[in-house]
């Protein structure tokens, strides 16, 4: 590890922690990134953290937190719906934008859906669901649709400020069939963006639950006599104050107010509206904003370089197999959709795996 930073979101209190003690109660659908487990598990079974040119053992207390929390994951998640993104949560639209014209990008993408299943069901012992796609903050284009399909996602989660219903008075099944056994799965983008900014204000977490409240109230009114699948897709990494106005706003929705829960697999089988939108908007509708924060193409050709020194390498090796899956988790995580904003990070990041 580079450090020890993911202790802290594993105590009590602590961002993960949060999630789990607040995710178990709640009917929820758990999208995971598989790496995070696969860390997670490592750091239970005894892990080395990075100290100046060299590593130290990571303590005792460390690891049984660890254990602990993936102990509790695993008793949150049994009986619900498990979706495993790629592993390292791969960002759709760089590769589609900029990385898809650098050789051997793709096959990183496809690498990483094929280690999604097994990874969870070796840590968590349950299956999941491998074939969705989650591009970054549900904005997609025709290349991002083409990307993630490439690599087995049969349904990408969208959002309704992407493909959008303007002509609709109402708000309509999320699930739209695209064309080529795909389908978008519309989340709703006031729902999913209700929680985000600072939630540490009483004030602010409440007023938030409040519209949160509102808002599917009159959803359910535009159309009140038919039943519609309406997803809520939050930020992918949410603090601990706005995690828990979340689970406040879905607790609110508890005793069968004006909804029932459904599950992320299920509102993506749902019967479409006949009447939805099923247009991906053109790749000059992308929001700039979220191109500008697009890994570089540098970075593809970084991970190709290390690609190609790997092939060269492994055939001296008496034992490749300690050797090639960890270097390829590491090419995969140099293109996670977790590095936005993160240039610098990045970079360092990319130089440090093939120095090694």
């Amino acid at each position: 590890f580079q450090d020890d930073e993911l202790v802290e979101e594993l105590r009590p209190g602590g961002r993960l922690d949060e999630m789990v003690t607040l995710g178990k109660d709640l009917p929820v659908t758990w999208v995971i990134d598989p790496d995070l487990l696969a860390s997670v598990d490592a750091m239970a079974n005894g892990y080395r953290v990075k100290d100046g040119t060299g590593h130290t053992a990571g303590t005792d207390p460390n690891k049984e937190l660890a254990g602990r929390w993936l102990g509790e994951l695993e008793k949150a998640v049994q009986g619900r719906k498990v979706v495993a993104l790629p592993f390292a949560d791969p960002d759709l639209a760089s590769l589609a934008h900029r990385g898809k014209a650098v050789p051997g990008s793709l096959g990183h993408l496809q690498s990483a859906t094929a280690l999604a299943g097994s990874t969870v069901e070796t840590v968590l012992h349950v299956p999941s669901a491998t074939d969705f796609a989650w591009p970054v903050e549900g904005a997609v284009d025709p290349s991002i649709m083409a990307v993630a399909t490439s690599a087995g996602a049969r349904k990408v989660i969208a959002r309704s400020d992407s493909i959008r219903d303007d002509d609709l008075s109402y708000t309509p099944t999320a699930a739209r069939p695209i064309g080529g056994g795909a389908t978008a799965v519309v989340s709703d983008a006031e729902l999913s963006t209700a929680f985000q900014g600072d939630m540490v204000r009483a004030e602010t977490s409440t007023l938030a639950v409040q519209e949160f409240l509102a808002q599917t109230l009159a959803i359910t009114l535009e159309q009140p006599q038919d039943r519609r699948s309406v997803v809520v897709a939050p930020q992918r990494q949410p603090s601990v104050s706005q995690a828990q106005a979340m689970a406040a706003a879905v607790r609110g929705l508890g005793a069968k107010r004006w909804t029932e829960p459904i599950d992320l697999v299920a509102a993506a089988a749902a019967k479409p509206d006949p009447e939805a939108s099923t247009s991906v908007p053109r790749a000059s509708q992308y929001p700039k904003k979220l191109r500008d924060s697009e890994l570089p193409v540098d970075a593809f050709r970084d991970m190709k370089t290390t690609g190609d020194e790997l092939s060269d390498f492994k055939v001296v090796l008496s034992r490749p197999d300690r050797v090639v899956p960890p270097v390829l988790a590491a090419i995969n995580r140099e293109m996670s959709t977790s590095w936005r904003g993160r240039t610098t990070a990045a970079a360092i990041y990319r130089v440090d795996v093939q120095d090694v």
